[in-house]
């Protein structure tokens, strides 16, 4: 396969032909057909996709150039043997950068020169100051290419081996990155830069708007894909860098964010937030239970940090003691035997959940006191129960699982005890405070006790 060996000899020839200060170098190269090479030159303004401004110049074709360049570019081919495919036209009113960077994603045609007509920096606005375009950005389709030994600009495509780029007013190509009449060495990929999404993820009350944004804003081709979550609505902005809803519901919602390019890149974002008031389906406990038990009851659903929500909880008749409190879950303990309502409702800066409750039959369950306390040899445990009457009729005798422990959960005694007066023996306890355990199957009861010899 014929390789031409001095690159810059073959850029050389190129660039004098294109520019007309030859006419003709090899025999069998077109002629240029002579005249001025475009129609109208007029300066112009585009702006890059977070929304800074480049310098462009807007060229009319003339008719016989155009056809020139066809020929020019597909005699460049030939003579080299490039790996290269026309897949644009030849035309005067976009190259290189102009079609990489703008065209490709859906400008319109304008040639983009590296340096403005003031020789001020102008393409490297799309990586440098707000910093549309990043790198590296790998060699992953919907990627640019930047030629930084030479003055060109590429796209990535599908096939990581090949780029997709306009050789000045010849025709576009797709081709080994290698093939063109650039220097190909000292590449580098610049990816899209969307930042993070702004827009606060704080409550947001029914009939409240609420505008998230990307930083995207000028980029023609690119579709901006907004999905909203429950409890919002839709409001404005679909298909644009702003999107705004409001608050139609109470519960965890979301904003999903996705930009897809022209070119296939995509990224994506998302912002999670609560919407309306907090939410008390049900309270979850026991049904039934003892006095002077302790008793877990908590709402569902759970809460949700997200609704910044705080809880009261109420119980009704008032013959009951909270042992333990934590927004969505309390600990009590019931006094006396009756039907209690156990009561709970959320609040956030939306407003108030629903009172809701649940219904707890309490029976009179057994008291039990140890004495003496503190000891050194023995402690009777005496057995009460809150429904006295109940007790004198009771005619089976009560049986308990009794266990002594220390304050670190070590277990020094376990048995069995029936009876509404029992002993255990503590003589062989050091001096410290310990705990009895008694439970009689449903009920559980814990007594402090103090040993000292």
């Amino acid at each position: 396969m014929k390789r031409h060996t001095n690159i810059r000899i073959q850029q050389i020839i190129i660039f004098l032909f294109m520019f007309g200060i030859i006419p003709q170098i090899i025999n069998s190269q077109p002629d240029p057909p002579g005249g001025p090479q475009y129609g109208s030159m007029q300066y112009t303004t585009i702006y890059i996709p977070k929304g800074e401004n480049v310098e462009g110049i807007l060229f009319t074709d003339v008719d016989r150039w155009v056809t020139y360049y066809e020929e020019y570019g597909a005699w460049l081919v030939d003579l080299y043997d490039w790996d290269a495919t026309r897949v644009g036209a030849a035309t005067h009113q976009y190259n290189c950068h102009g079609y990489a960077w703008h065209v490709s994603e859906g400008g319109n045609n304008v040639w983009i020169n590296y340096l403005d007509q003031y020789g001020n920096q102008n393409l490297s606005k799309y990586w440098t100051g707000l910093q549309s375009y990043v790198t590296p950005g790998s060699t992953a389709i919907g990627r640019k290419i930047r030629y930084t030994n030479d003055d060109h600009s590429a796209i990535t495509t599908s096939n990581s081996s090949y780029a997709k780029s306009k050789w000045g007013k010849l025709p576009l190509y797709e081709h080994l990155k290698s093939d063109c009449p650039y220097t190909s060495t000292g590449l580098a990929y610049y990816k899209l830069n969307p930042g993070d999404l702004t827009g606060s993820t704080s409550i947001l009350c029914n009939n409240v708007q609420r505008t998230f944004s990307t930083d995207i804003t000028d980029m023609d081709g690119a579709t901006l894909t907004w999905t909203p979550g429950s409890y919002i609505t839709y409001v404005s902005g679909a298909g644009t860098s702003d999107y705004t809803v409001k608050g139609s519901g109470n519960g965890e919602s979301y904003v999903d964010f996705q930009i897809t390019t022209l070119t296939g890149f995509t990224w994506s974002d998302s912002k999670s937030f609560w919407a309306g008031k907090p939410v008390v389906n049900s309270i979850n406990g026991p049904t039934q239970g003892y006095t002077y038990t302790q008793y877990d009851f908590w709402t569902s659903p759970s809460r949700n940090p997200l609704s910044e929500s705080e809880y009261t909880w109420m119980v009704n008749p008032e013959s009951y003691g909270f042992n333990y409190q934590y927004y969505d879950w309390v600990t009590i303990t019931f006094y006396a035997p009756d039907y209690y309502q156990v009561m709970a409702r959320a609040t956030n800066t939306c407003g108030a959940s629903n009172w809701k409750n649940k219904i707890v039959m309490i029976s009179g369950g057994y008291k039990f006191s140890a004495s003496p306390n503190p000891t050194s040899e023995e402690v009777k445990i005496m057995v009460t129960k809150e429904d006295t009457e109940a007790l004198t009729m009771e005619t089976e005798v009560p049986e308990f699982d009794v266990r002594i422990y220390d304050m670190n959960g070590n277990m020094y005694y376990t048995g069995k005890k029936s009876g509404l007066y029992f002993t255990l023996p503590v003589s062989n306890l050091k001096n410290g405070s310990y705990i009895i355990s008694i439970s009689n199957g449903e009920k559980k009861k814990s007594i402090p006790l103090i040993v000292k010899h």
